[in-house]
């Protein structure tokens, strides 16, 4: 048993790594892309560690991310692109790449690249900086019957932030260095709590050196590091493995030499704590420039433009975090990928940092981008600078189907009092329903029959319902204290951040862990986790984080009490206001209260037909659709509902049977069941028989018309947003695809595969990018 929970436990812990490029052969100085995969399944974080490069210079990296959940598993997919030139010509190589995931590590095989030169007769394997530092290094002995390795650092103490040019020298003796058949193999030292850069290689001699009477061929191996934590920074020993032959014969055997350096330490100041700002992300540099662009400056609702943060200057530029970006309400923003460009620097790491956003309008004005704020450290005066971009300022205009429609606003519809008969039915359990069907006949023969027990357990049922409710709500609002926007981060970058705020590091992990649970109870399959065992662990994160967090100094009573006064006005004010902005033309904000009040009453048809309303108005129209939709589901028989939902039926046959509605909502149909069928049972006991069949056999068929109906809305039924959507054979960009759909055309929902939906539409399915659907 314990045997096949291990293989269970290791087969959910699985990494896998692919490298490729997209040539071999490349001039000297041509730029070619190495692209980096890795896939991991399972809840360990994993670390890629570039390839060692001989003969290659990196010019800029690129990275992405994809996270899915298929039947309790998270499957994560990163991507990295490294942009790397030649700077000699023969054979350069990249060596392998791994991937660390807990204890297991895999990697790749090298890749051999063929550079041919481009006119160029000589290139130097070393800049001139790196050339200066090994020229101006002095050893103060050398053996001349074997091999040297030493590490060579420019500084012995920086600061956080600052790099370090780390150089590894093998001295050769020059006719030891004419006996070697095969180049030297050089190790470098290994470092952990570092960020580094490769620079030159040791694949050819950079330089010859005489010291004393003997003529040394050096082989030079480089990095920039930047370490990541203040403190007494560790670099292992480095080492150079060679080969040789016993005697002078060709056909010799030869004989494995390997030298080893001493470590050194180099002490990392941390970055002074006087006048550092308050939201201070740990960025570092050296004159440092920040811009951000928006392209286009004037869209319509519903349109989409992108904008583009713009980082450069000096430092560890992949490291660089995200601008404090305020964006205004009437915007909806979606990260996107972020680039790099490394550049010379005359021996320093210099480069640009782009950060992409993808933005749609959703209210027509002006909308105002307060000044983008960039907060670093620089390194040249030692003090904290504040960079900001110009104000932005986007021109928003009604869109062309809102322009063109005649007369004033459509009234919007106000919520009624009565009965709803989805609450009623909701709020009975099934041990309900079960005493309703047989407490009538029992009555009848004169039986009795008390349903304490059932009581007690359908109490005990909803109150884990609400207890779980209640704990993941505080456990959400917690997270976003410490995290701002902690909802739309994946398990690692969740953690990542939470360690950032000042959360230990194995309560960040854990916390991130029951953050994945908890969406996988929420919106998984059911019956895999037990929800009452995730409260319990919610509750003692949330005793972590309370703990941790800097305002737990007040009582939570007294957190508690604000919660509750700040739920309460928010609701006042978006009872008062949502009406109020949508008739000023606020479209994103009434939509967003709208939204909000379909969400705390998911049984008003009023909320769900107003939201269509304002969705409509704005251009959205598969989402005013789908709101629709359900609102006629909760409504079938009102006339405003109806109206609106024929005016935006689609034309074909299947997506008006996908989104057909029955004159009667299934929990109408159950009562009126519950009702004939309890009258039946009385005309039983009053003996008119012909009659209480008739009641009970139309009660039966009222009952399996109603769960009829409750399974046939339960169906998982999507709408396309865009004009047209392509459907794929397979769920990746350049598969070949199988046809389109039209806007607001209704698909049938057969599986998720990340950002992959395979979608069925009559006989014709394919996949679809989750953002192109809306669900009903």
């Amino acid at each position: 048993m314990v045997a096949a929970v291990l293989v269970l436990a290791f087969s959910l812990q699985q990494v896998q790594v692919e490298a490729s490029v997209d040539r071999k052969q490349v001039l000297l100085g041509e730029e070619f892309v190495l692209t980096i995969t890795v896939q991991a399944t399972g809840t360990e974080p994993v670390q890629i560690i570039d390839p060692l490069l001989s003969g290659l210079v990196l010019r800029g990296t690129s990275d992405r991310s994809q996270v899915s959940i298929s039947a309790g598993v998270s499957t994560r997919v990163r991507t990295r692109e490294l942009r790397l030139s030649a700077n000699r010509t023969g054979k350069a190589s990249i060596g392998a790449v791994r991937a660390r995931m807990g204890n297991a590590v895999v990697s790749t095989d090298p890749i051999e690249i063929s550079v041919t030169a481009a006119g160029l007769l000589r290139q130097d394997v070393l800049n001139p900086h790196i050339r200066a530092l090994v020229e101006s290094h002095v050893p103060d002995s050398l053996p001349q019957d074997e091999a040297y390795v030493e590490i060579v650092t420019s500084a012995d103490s920086v600061v956080l932030g600052e790099q370090i040019d780390l150089i590894v020298i093998a001295w050769f003796p020059r006719e030891i260095r004419s006996r070697l058949r095969n180049p030297p193999l050089l190790d470098p030292p290994q470092l952990a709590g570092a960020w580094t850069y490769p620079g030159g290689d040791a694949g050819a001699v950079a330089l010859g050196r005489q010291v004393g009477a003997t003529w040394y061929d050096l082989y030079v191996h480089h990095q920039a590091v930047f370490p990541l934590t203040p403190g007494n920074f560790e670099v292992g020993p480095a080492k150079v493995s060679y080969s040789l032959p016993l005697t002078f014969s060709f056909l010799s055997r030869e004989r494995r030499h390997e030298v080893q350096s001493d470590s050194v330490y180099i002490m990392v100041s941390p970055q002074p704590t006087a006048s550092r700002p308050a939201q201070f992300e740990g960025a570092a540099g050296v004159n440092l420039e920040f811009s951000v662009e928006i392209t286009p400056t004037e869209l319509s609702v519903g349109e989409a433009g992108m904008v583009v943060a713009t980082v450069s200057g000096r430092g560890n530029v992949s490291l660089w975090p995200e601008p404090k970006i305020k964006w205004p309400g009437g915007l909806r923003v979606y990260p996107e990928n972020v680039a790099v460009d490394l550049g010379p620097g005359e021996g320093k790491i210099t480069g640009t940092k782009r950060f992409h956003y993808l933005i749609v309008a959703d209210s027509a004005g002006v909308q105002r981008v307060p000044q983008p704020l960039y907060e670093y450290f620089d390194l040249g005066i030692s003090d904290y600078v504040s960079l900001r971009s110009t104000r932005l300022e986007i021109l928003i205009r009604e869109s062309t189907a809102s322009r063109g429609r005649s007369g004033g606003l459509a009234a919007l519809m106000q919520t009624s009092m009565r009965v709803d008969s989805a609450r009623l039915t909701e709020s009975l359990s099934m041990w309900s329903w079960l005493l309703l069907l047989i407490l009538p006949p029992l009555a009848v023969y004169g039986m009795r029959m008390l349903p304490r027990i059932t009581i007690r357990r359908s109490a005990a049922v909803l109150r884990e319902v609400n207890a779980f409710e209640r704990t993941s709500l505080e456990f959400k609002l917690a997270l976003e204290n410490i995290v701002s926007g902690a909802q739309r981060h994946d398990r690692d970058h969740l953690a990542d951040a939470l360690r950032a705020a000042g959360v230990e590091e194995h309560v960040a992990m854990h916390t991130a862990g029951v953050r994945d649970r908890v969406w996988q109870v929420r919106y998984g399959p059911s019956g895999e986790l037990d929800p009452e065992e995730l409260v319990a662990e919610m509750e003692e994160v949330l005793k972590a984080l309370i703990v941790m967090s800097p305002e737990s100094r007040i009582p939570r009573s007294v957190h508690f009490t604000i919660l509750l006064l700040s739920i309460s006005i928010v609701t006042l004010s978006h009872a008062q206001s949502a009406e109020r902005l949508y008739e000023t033309g606020a479209l994103r904000a009434a939509a967003d209260s709208f939204l909000e009040r379909t969400e705390a009453e998911p049984w008003s048809a009023a909320h769900q037909y107003n939201l269509g309303l304002v969705m409509n108005r704005s251009g959205f129209k598969s989402e005013a659709k789908a709101a629709w939709v359900r609102a006629a589901r909760l409504e079938p028989r009102n006339r405003e509902i109806r109206k609106a939902l024929r005016s935006s039926l689609a034309h074909d046959v299947v997506s008006r049977d996908l989104t057909w509605v029955s004159p009667l909502t299934p929990a109408e149909s159950l009562l009126a069941a519950a009702l004939l069928w309890v009258l039946g049972w009385i005309l039983v006991g009053f003996r008119v028989r012909r009659r209480a069949i008739l009641l009970l056999v139309l009660a039966t068929a009222t009952a399996a018309y109603g769960e009829y109906i409750r399974r046939l809305y339960l169906q998982p039924i999507a709408l396309i947003v865009p004009p047209t959507a392509s459907l794929r054979e397979a769920p990746y960009g350049p598969a070949a695809t199988r046809g389109s759909l039209e806007r607001s055309s209704a698909v049938r929902v057969l599986r998720v595969e990340g950002f992959w939906v395979l979608v069925e539409h009559g006989r014709d399915q394919g996949w679809l990018i989750r953002s192109e659907l809306t669900r009903i």
